[in-house]
């Protein structure tokens, strides 16, 4: 079937030209290949009718020969079992006082031997007297007898004569055939027994010329083989569950059999006489040779045909392929590809086109919605852009008021050095449709990851009831506890009040951010809403969070010193805020993953200056006083030497460029602002690689500079000084000459003439 499949598929992507090929070709094949299957079919079964009649013929031909046969022994053997003589010595036996008895026993099996046409020996058992005459060993114990076992073993039959086929026995080359004396009775005196060498019957068998690998066989009611052409067949049991033994039960039955390693086919034959089966089998391939020429014939004709057809084929499709060829000319380059046809090449060109541009249509939707989305929670969507592009790209936010619900991982440092970035993108993603089906339940909604570890869900409403605040709550708790249910991490769910119109949704996200930052002191798999929250604990967290904004801010600017004593405020300031252990290790967690989130934004870790789990060892520690000199005296330095180790290869490209600036804008307003921003780098930062990189503030090196751009315009040109004091952005021109005289050590107007040649005024 894979074959079929595959062979079908390569032609349906066969190009139009060589479609046309295979299609008349096929077509001028099908009806001679149609012909020349009908002509095998009919010669074959001819050919297999023809040969089952002649063995029919031949096995009845046999039948008769063989019943004659049999007839004859049959009728001996009757004789001789009906005969006074002996049924009056079997009851008297064998002895000396009975020499008379005994010698015409002997003289009527002789008789019986040299009357018949058919060569056999007989053996007579005498049961009374454990005592057998043969008519070829004499008088003999029945214990030496060679077949007394097998006579005794076998079920003899009182009605008629049983006949054991030869081999069936070891030992055994000759068929026997054995009457109970007197006849009919179940109790008998004695048996009749006739030995047959299997020759004298084979022979009927041998007059037959079956030609080539053809058998012949006899086979009795058990299955076994009476005689066959081969020898060592010859007593062979068919046995019960084997193709053949249906032919023995079934003689009208004709067919294909399998013997050995050949098939073949058989035909069957039941005398009536007897019961025997009379059986020829033919090798099917001595069948199939003439279809097999038959055959022959076909396929040279066939290749023949398909020759001539091809060339046709080949002559038309070139003449009917031309206004196709014409037109791909027109409409590709004359570089184009010409690998395929032409039809083929437009068909995929304008698939690739339509492909593009829906897949396009797709990306931009998707993108366009995700963006919007994020832009409506920083408030950046009018009312009327919204409404715009919802009806364009069918967006299901309805309603007059909208809730924010926002979903943030727990501990996002521990999760972010716990995943991969490729695993924490496909978390997000089952999370998302987590959270997606979870919401099914709420009005109308749509969702968003605004960044890494958090989705929201914003939740649009025609009304705002407590039913519908209840639907949003339970929302939030499902999709908290399914979290926790399955995946390896926990959430906790944050819902803002309910505001009306679009622009109100930057606010209600906005407050859901300041709610969820309760977080630490409420600890982790937490539902937090405003009206659930003490004012005294909202004041403490305010002070608490403003302490650890300004250790960040400092770690931003480069100024550790100053990072260090705002930890130090933020760590006296806990006590005041956070009751319990967990609270106060998950903030410090927090600020240990908004320092790891601003390291990665600068492709660093924590985790490459340590050898253990940062997050480990900080849920290790036994106090709050451990917890701060942890941070001061490694956190920190690990950050400087992390941010310090890129500032310095960025130190090397920005100062250069720095000082580029400085000298085609130093007519301007400069400022380490301006430059701070142009160059993304804060002013701190900027102004301690300045200094590392030239030995200079900048604020120095921006005056030295102007100063000998001064210096080159007072000995070159006649340019007045307060030209040169406007042009270097100076206020006054008192201001810019003592200024000058600092950097020179002398006056402007003096330098001129000194470099002039002029004597300097006393």
């Amino acid at each position: 079937m894979t074959i079929w499949r595959r062979t079908v598929k390569t032609l349906i992507n066969l190009p139009y030209r060589r479609k046309l090929y295979v299609y008349s070709v096929v077509l001028s094949l099908v009806p001679v290949l149609a012909l020349g299957l009908v002509s095998s079919y009919v010669s074959t079964n001819s050919i297999q009718e023809e040969v089952e009649r002649n063995q029919r013929i031949i096995l009845q031909q046999l039948e008769t020969q063989v019943d004659t046969f049999l007839m004859s022994l049959d009728q001996a053997s009757l004789q001789l079992s009906n005969n006074g003589v002996i049924q009056k010595s079997l009851d008297t036996g064998v002895a000396k006082d009975r020499v008379e008895s005994t010698l015409s026993m002997m003289d009527v099996i002789e008789k019986a031997i040299g009357y018949s046409e058919i060569k056999f020996e007989v053996s007579l058992y005498f049961n009374k007297y454990g005592v057998v005459y043969s008519s070829k060993q004499g008088i003999m114990r029945e214990l030496d007898a060679p077949y007394s076992d097998i006579v005794r073993s076998e079920t003899i039959k009182p009605f008629a004569a049983t006949v054991i086929p030869a081999n069936t026995y070891a030992n055994m080359p000759e068929m026997m055939l054995i009457r109970t004396v007197p006849l009919q009775s179940s109790n008998p005196d004695g048996f009749v027994m006739l030995h047959l060498d299997m020759n004298k019957l084979k022979i009927y068998l041998d007059r037959l010329d079956l030609g080539g690998n053809r058998k012949l066989w006899i086979v009795d009611e058990k299955g076994i083989v009476v005689t066959s052409k081969e020898e060592q067949e010859i007593g062979t049991n068919l046995a019960a569950d084997s193709g053949l033994f249906e032919y023995v039960n079934n003689p009208q039955l004709s067919g294909t059999v399998a013997f050995g390693k050949e098939t073949f086919r058989a035909s069957s034959f039941k005398s009536s006489f007897n019961g025997w089966t009379y059986m020829a089998l033919t090798p099917t391939r001595e069948l199939s040779y003439k279809a097999d020429d038959i055959r022959k014939m076909m396929w040279i004709l066939m290749g023949a045909l398909a020759a001539a057809w091809a060339l046709l084929a080949v002559y038309s499709t070139r003449r009917l392929y031309f206004p196709i060829q014409r037109l791909v000319r027109k409409l590709t380059s004359a570089d184009g590809d010409k690998s395929e046809d032409g039809l083929q090449l437009i068909d995929n060109y304008m698939s690739g086109v339509i492909a593009t541009n829906e897949h396009l249509k797709t990306e931009l939707g998707l993108h366009q919605r995700e963006n919007l989305y994020r832009r409506l929670l920083h408030g950046e969507v009018s009312h009327k852009e919204f409404r715009d592009f919802a009806e364009q790209y069918d967006i299901t936010l309805k309603g007059s008021w909208f809730i924010v619900c926002v979903i943030d991982v727990d501990h996002y440092a521990a999760f972010q050095q716990t995943y991969k970035d490729k695993d924490r993108f496909l978390i997000m993603y089952a999370l998302r449709n987590l959270v997606e089906e979870q919401s099914q339940a709420l009005p109308s909604y749509v969702t968003v990851s605004p960044k890494p570890g958090q989705v929201v869900i914003v939740i649009g409403s025609d009304e705002v009831g407590l039913q519908t605040a209840e639907t949003v709550r339970q929302t939030s708790r499902n999709i908290r506890e399914n979290v926790k249910t399955y995946f390896s991490f926990t959430v906790s769910t944050v819902v803002s009040n309910a505001r009306q119109a679009y622009s109100s949704i930057n606010e209600s996200y906005l407050e859901a951010l300041e709610l969820l930052e309760y977080r630490w002191m409420l600890g982790p798999n937490r539902d937090i809403a405003s009206d659930e929250l003490e004012p005294s604990l909202k004041r403490s967290y305010r002070l608490l969070f403003e302490r650890k904004d300004a250790v960040m801010e400092s770690v931003k600017q480069g100024d550790y010193d100053k990072a260090r004593v705002n930890l130090k405020q933020m760590v006296d300031a806990v006590p005041r805020s956070l009751q319990h252990a967990e609270a106060v290790l998950g903030f410090f967690s927090y600020l240990i993953g908004e320092i790891e989130l601003y390291l990665g934004e600068n492709g660093y870790s924590l985790n490459d200056r340590f050898e253990y789990d940062v997050l480990e060892h900080l849920y290790q520690s036994a106090s709050l006083n451990e917890v701060h000199a942890w941070l001061s005296e490694h956190i920190i330095p690990a950050v400087e030497h992390l941010i310090g180790s890129r500032n310095m290869s960025r130190q090397k490209q920005i100062v250069p460029q720095m000082m580029a600036y400085i000298q085609e804008h130093y007519e301007t307003d400069l400022s380490l602002q301006q430059l701070s921003d142009r160059f993304g780098v804060s002013i701190p930062v900027l102004s301690k690689m300045f200094k590392e990189e030239t030995g200079l503030n900048y604020l120095d090196y921006l005056i030295r500079f102007r100063m000998e751009k001064a210096c080159e315009w007072l000995m070159q040109t006649d340019m007045p000084i307060k030209e040169i004091t406007d042009r270097l952005r100076y206020t006054t021109v008192q201001n810019f000459s003592r200024i000058f005289k600092q950097v020179i050590g002398v006056p402007p107007g003096n330098y001129r003439k000194m470099h002039r040649g002029e004597q300097a005024q006393p």
